[in-house]
């Protein structure tokens, strides 16, 4: 893998890091090259590398869903996570500093599975601070591991479809496109079920010592007709880029749109042990549904929807999260506010 780093003066400074000799998993946890396992299921022709930027300021389920991301919290590291595959996280980091590489994988639980499910166990993870978050699940079960990312467990929790979420602190939701079609799950096996047969995720923040975690999945909304299929395999290279940005822009804040997501939300204590009170709505989602119900905050001169919200900036100062915009036709600039 090779960096690119501009200096002051615009030059590009090369370096590579070595990965040959580590063993990545492709999606059937065959042992793979890096390159492989990255473009697997893409298209041999045009070869591309979707990586998923993440950052620990409360990304959406939707971003979280992803099979490959990349986390910049520490200014001298990049963290990539690799869920390609069922039966564990892989974890690759890149120290800035001399662009070593250190190379982990944290294990998922095995799960029994009767013949007809056969290869129907989903998987994703979540890193925050020295913890990785997995969910692991089949039409049957789900589950939800906590373990420091040297793969020591510090917590488990096991779902039987028939169950309820012992560890849950709000309903099951599930929304399509939009935060106004929004209805309750009242079924367990609903949930699970729904997860299963979609792309699972999990995402987590810190807000006063308590680990504010979701849990579920998310899909895209298909319209028209069906979609080719890309082939596997691959040869050269392919282009890889990221942001080195708060994830608290309007990617994902809007990330919901045009997606079926599936979630319920849990509140964790220090050592990820549950705690039995209730989760206020977020900062995130009143700015998710302020962002909907107010036409002001939009770009008017945009062409069928594109680039509506290109005028917009969204930051985080202390626990407030702010938006910020030119409102043309007041000729004024407006900041708005949320907490949670």
């Amino acid at each position: 893998m090779k960096f690119y780093i501009s200096d002051n003066n615009g030059n590009l400074n090369e370096k590579a890091v070595d990965l040959s000799h580590l063993k990545f998993k492709n999606s059937a946890n065959h042992t793979a090259l890096l390159y492989d396992a990255f473009i697997e299921g893409g298209d041999l022709f045009k070869p591309t590398i979707n990586v998923e930027h993440i950052s620990n300021d409360q990304p959406s389920l939707a971003l979280s869903s992803k099979k490959f991301k990349v986390y910049t919290y520490k200014k001298d590291e990049i963290i990539f996570t690799f869920d390609n595959n069922s039966f564990l996280t892989a974890i690759l980091k890149i120290n800035l500093n001399n662009f070593s590489a250190d190379f982990k994988s944290v294990g998922q639980p095995e799960i029994e599975q009767p013949e007809y499910y056969a290869n129907v166990a989903k998987s994703n993870s979540f890193l925050i601070e020295d913890k990785i978050l997995q969910i692991k699940t089949t039409p049957d079960v789900l589950f939800f591991t906590v373990s420091e990312q040297n793969g020591i467990r510090i917590n488990q929790f096991k779902t039987l479809r028939e169950e309820a979420i012992s560890y849950k602190n709000s309903d099951v939701f599930q929304e399509s496109g939009s935060i106004h079609n929004k209805k309750v799950l009242e079924k367990p096996k609903q949930f699970i079920r729904k997860i299963n047969n979609s792309n699972p995720a999990v995402t987590c923040y810190k807000l006063n010592g308590l680990y504010y975690t979701a849990i579920g999945s998310s899909q895209d909304i298909v319209h028209g007709g069906p979609r080719g299929m890309g082939m596997g395999g691959g040869f050269g290279a392919a282009p890889m880029s990221f942001g080195f940005t708060s994830n608290y822009t309007i990617g994902n804040l809007i990330s919901y749109k045009d997606k079926n997501v599936v979630y319920t939300n849990c509140l964790f204590d220090a050592d990820f042990n549950h705690i039995d009170d209730k989760v206020q709505t977020s900062a995130f989602e009143k700015a998710r549904l302020f962002l909907e119900e107010n036409e002001d905050v939009k770009d008017s001169t945009s062409i069928f929807g594109k680039d509506l919200y290109k005028d917009l900036i969204v930051f985080k100062f202390n626990s407030f999260l702010y938006l910020g915009n030119y409102n043309k036709q007041n000729k004024k600039y407006q900041i708005f506010s949320f907490t949670e």
